[in-house]
């Protein structure tokens, strides 16, 4: 029996610097070459390669395959994969399949596609092709790329348009597109159009390489063995129609608003049955159809619709996150109504042939909404499935977390949806707008994880890219690891601090320890750029780039972020705080390698920004954002009270301050509220936490089914990096966190506020930390479960108690 599958690489050594686990290794090329489209056509287009071959007997190999920019991989009609794992132009990544294949005739197909101008934004290209590389000799002579007879082709019909959302502003995800169904070659995959002059020979080029070959020429991919699983698709999901309006007035128009006096019940109802293949719904010569569908959750997936007949119409499937009140702007109101608003949103149009199509896109789109218009022709269309098969990374999540606030209870699956609606072949800041995975964003969006899952791939993946990203002439971490060079200093020092997180969290096993020690090289060099920025005042100038620290901020720059090659930049007292908080972070770090030397050397520097920080911005206990002590900040409170370095009475008095705020006090946005819950939890004042929490309930409120990106008329609604709160009942509330390197000792500190009770289960690369705490009074009543090997101590009003594996009941007064 045939038989061709995904599989993953979970060797460790694929996340180290010195990773041997290639093909090939001992010389770094490879057996087989790229191959690429005859005279290379003009971008945008889509391409396929192809390759017929015959078995005598039965072979099994495994088999190595990636493409520039992306591919769909056919064997015998079948999609077997789609790749490939998004990197970068020096970490280009590479699948690995294994293949059983009976005697007899094969064929293998591979779409494949060039976007040029029209690319996503997260998306690198060197030179598009494909590259396909049995394991064995004799699978190189049957169908490897380069020592096999492939063909090549363009795929017609179709037609790209720049995505854009309701502003008209472009959006980084690539584009919309047209598809002329009747120019379409349909059946490339199979056996269609085996005789057809479009098919030529490939153009053969360079080989396969492991990027450490030293003749490796210029513009080559630097291929690496993807370290993620293959994501998943399941089975198909249905929206709920919410709209639906026939014919050609204004009801049917969609650049108008949506009109529920004109929903058609009956066309309604017609099509939610053609939706599930039920019955088809048909529109008839000459008739429109509109229709507004609801998913009533944030969904990302590859659409699948079936439509027939209708030669000449045209049909079009749009989504977005939500509705707007008015057209060109983000003034989205409650997300869960639809009557009198605009929709405005990202898909793709089909020009039919009058056969039976199943219409799918070349990359998946996502919101809660979507809206299908039909415009017939001559002929009827008929309308028989329309369904969206959910995408994205298959994270295992056996985290869970509960209280007895039934609003806090009501955030956490939302919190949760948009964490997953977020993690694909890297972490997104938003699956809608841009797709890139931001170092700010990853920081949260990763401990995230690692409360609730025991997968770290993807959160180890980040660490490794943003690592790859500092071969530029900052010596910085690019702020995304998109091929756009961006650069945001103070991010740089989050992946400092994100390199901490790992080994407090995961960094177990001497493996780990070993991943960790490959990171280090970059955070030294990180902060040597910003030590080298420190004046003779002992403040650091705010550095080249985009100085963000939170939105909160104008433009995102906190007074003094303004940057300066040469030390001419502005100084911050919140970017100085950072590098405390890197410095310290790294100290640590150093500590855990083994490296003592260099311990002394960051707490040095650390100990010395710290006091001229308190020196300079000091106004009492409170810190100034500027030199001149005229702005003052949440957010700069918030970083000196997590330094540690601030006296415990003096840091408590800062967090009671920030439950009620000085008016004229810049105040967090949704993000930067992490690190204030951190600060909640670092001094024990629960109301700075609970008199927060409230801005997520009024959002949940208001219809979001994930959480936006900032507060007012946001433009993304869906960014993991405002689903903290669902970590903060595990590690602030709750209060589980580890008390050491990989999780080696693990403390409980319960912060439990105006509620009774709240449970959490956490992930720990030693198994599961269960904790029920109930409070009344003074009095504190806690069930804990350590998994074996695991101990702790829980700790309530100044009180602390040993824990030890396995079920324990305690109570604590």
């Amino acid at each position: 029996m045939n038989q061709v599958r995904r599989i993953a690489n979970d060797k460790l050594q694929a996340f180290a610097r010195t990773d041997h686990g290639h093909p090939w290794a001992a010389s770094g090329e490879w057996p087989c070459r790229w191959v690429h489209l005859a005279g290379q056509p003009k971008a945008p287009w889509v391409g396929a390669m192809r390759c017929k071959f015959h078995v005598d007997q039965p072979l099994t190999t495994q088999v190595y395959v990636t493409a520039d920019e992306r591919y769909e991989l056919f064997v015998d009609g079948q999609r077997v994969g789609r790749g490939s794992e998004r990197g970068d132009r020096t970490s280009w990544y590479y699948e690995t399949y294994e293949a059983t294949l009976e005697p007899g005739e094969h064929l293998i197909v591979v779409r494949f596609w060039e976007l040029g101008t029209f690319r996503p934004w997260a998306q690198a290209s060197v030179r598009p092709g494909v590259i396909v590389c049995p394991a064995t000799e004799e699978g190189q002579k049957l169908f490897g790329t380069g020592t096999a007879a492939w063909e090549g082709r363009t795929l017609p019909g179709y037609s790209f348009r720049q995505g854009r959302d309701m502003t008209g502003e472009h959006t980084g995800v690539g584009p919309s597109f047209d598809l002329d169904c009747a120019t379409f070659p349909w059946g490339f995959e199979v056996d269609g159009g085996l005789n057809d002059p479009a098919w030529q020979a490939a153009e053969v080029g360079e080989r396969g390489n492991n990027g450490f070959w030293m003749y490796v020429q210029e513009g080559a991919h630097w291929t690496l063995p993807g370290l993620l699983p293959p994501m998943k698709e399941l089975a198909a999901t249905f929206p709920n129609v919410r709209y639906a309006a026939m014919g050609s007035g204004t009801s049917t128009d969609p650049k108008g608003p949506v009109e529920m006096a004109a929903h058609d019940v009956t066309a309604a109802g017609g099509v939610s049955e053609a939706l599930t293949g039920k019955q088809p719904f048909i529109v008839q010569p000459g008739g429109k159809l509109r229709a507004i569908l609801d998913f009533e959750a944030y969904v990302c997936g590859y659409p699948e619709m079936k439509v027939g007949g209708g030669q000449g119409a045209t049909v079009e499937l749009r989504f977005a996150e939500s509705l707007s009140q008015s057209a060109g702007r983000h003034d989205k109101g409650r997300r869960d109504q639809v009557d009198g608003k605009y929709f405005r949103g990202l898909g793709d149009r089909y020009v039919l042939d009058g056969e039976d199509r199943l219409l799918m896109p070349l990359w998946w789109r996502c919101g809660r909404y979507a809206e299908l218009t039909v415009v017939a022709a001559e002929q009827p269309v008929e309308l028989t499935f329309l369904g969206v098969r959910p995408t994205g990374y298959p994270l295992e999540v056996v985290g869970h977390a509960s209280t007895d606030e039934p609003l806090l209870n009501a955030i956490l699956p939302t919190c949760l949806s948009g964490l997953l609606a977020c993690m694909h072949e890297t972490y997104m800041d938003c699956p809608y707008y841009e797709q890139l995975m931001y170092v700010g964003d990853t920081r949260v969006q990763a401990l995230l994880t690692y409360a609730i899952s025991p997968d770290d791939r993807l959160a180890r993946k980040a660490l490794v890219a943003f690592d790859r990203t500092r071969g530029n002439q900052t010596g910085l971490t690019y702020a995304n690891t998109g091929p756009s060079g961006q650069i945001i200093p103070p991010f740089s020092l989050w992946w400092v601090c994100m390199v901490r997180d790992f080994a407090l969290h995961r960094a177990a096993s001497a493996g780990d320890k070993t991943f960790v020690r490959s990171l280090l090289p970059g955070a030294r060099a990180v902060i040597d750029q910003f030590l080298l920025a420190v004046g003779e005042d002992g403040l650091c100038r705010s550095l080249p780039g985009w100085n963000y620290v939170d939105a909160a901020f104008p433009g995102g720059v906190p007074p003094g972020g303004e940057g300066g090659e040469g030390g001419a930049g502005g100084v911050s007292a919140a970017i100085n705080l950072q590098l405390v908080l890197a410095l310290d972070g790294l100290a640590e770090l150093e500590g855990f390698a083994g490296e003592g030397e260099l311990v002394g050397r960051y707490q040095r520097h650390a100990a010395a920004v710290a006091a001229a920080v308190d020196r300079v911005f000091s106004v009492g206990d409170v810190l100034a954002d500027d030199v001149g002590k005229t702005k003052f900040s949440e957010q700069t409170q918030v970083l000196a009270v997590l330094t540690g370095r601030l006296a415990t009475d003096r840091a408590k008095r800062l967090a009671e301050m920030m439950v009620q705020p000085p008016d004229g006090w810049t105040r967090c946005q949704l993000y930067f509220t992490h690190y204030l819950f951190e600060t909640a939890a670092r001094t024990g004042v629960a109301d700075l936490l609970f008199t927060r929490l409230p801005v997520w309930y009024g959002l949940q409120q208001e219809g979001f089914r994930t959480f936006p990106e900032q507060l007012g008329d946001t433009r993304s609604d869906c960014h993991a990096w405002s689903s903290h709160p669902y970590y903060h009942v595990c590690a602030s509330v709750v209060g589980i966190r580890p008390a050491a390197f990989g999780f080696k000792h693990v403390v409980i500190r319960p912060m439990l506020g105006p509620l009774k009770k709240a449970s959490a289960t956490v992930a720990s690369p030693h198994g599961l930390v269960r904790a029920e705490v109930e409070a009344d009074g003074q009095t504190l009543t806690a069930v804990i479960e350590l998994p074996p090997g695991l101990t702790g101590v829980l700790e309530w009003r100044g009180k602390t108690t040993a824990l030890s594996s396995g079920l324990q009941k305690l109570r604590m007064e």
